[in-house]
């Protein structure tokens, strides 16, 4: 991509099928006392966390791998895998870095294909095709 433009877009257009590749470390927050906002389950991932330090801590002391059961009623967080990107997703991309705006993901660390457009419009329809 020409490093002129101020922005382009990426349309992620094939991802593993396996899990590898496309993965990355997050956390599942478990809450217990969740509010009447969170809606169908109380397992919440990449949320602000509150005292994250205090239960990251704990969750490095718990050996997961032992731990047959994830007990839903206790306060605590889970590492675990989750995708890093999805098929036809649409990323804002950062000419002077090639990263996405705002997370910061770069296409070209994955095992991802991926096209690149300036047209927004056809980002979109390359995203319909591909996923759909």
């Amino acid at each position: 991509m020409p490093k002129k433009l101020k922005y382009y877009f990426a349309v992620i257009t094939k991802v593993p099928d396996d899990c590898n590749g496309n993965y990355a470390c997050d956390t599942i927050y478990i809450n217990p006392n969740a509010k009447k906002h969170v809606v169908g389950a109380n397992i919440i991932v990449g949320p602000s966390i509150p005292n994250f330090e205090d239960l990251y801590v704990e969750s490095l002391r718990t050996n997961a791998r032992d731990n047959k059961i994830i007990d839903l009623t206790k306060e605590q967080i889970i590492e675990c895998n989750s995708p890093v990107f999805s098929l036809g997703e649409i990323l804002v991309m950062d000419p002077s870095n090639d990263r996405s705006i705002p997370e910061g993901k770069k296409p070209d660390k994955w095992d991802v294909s991926y096209e690149t457009f300036t047209d927004i419009n056809e980002a979109v329809e390359c995203s319909k095709r591909v996923y759909g």
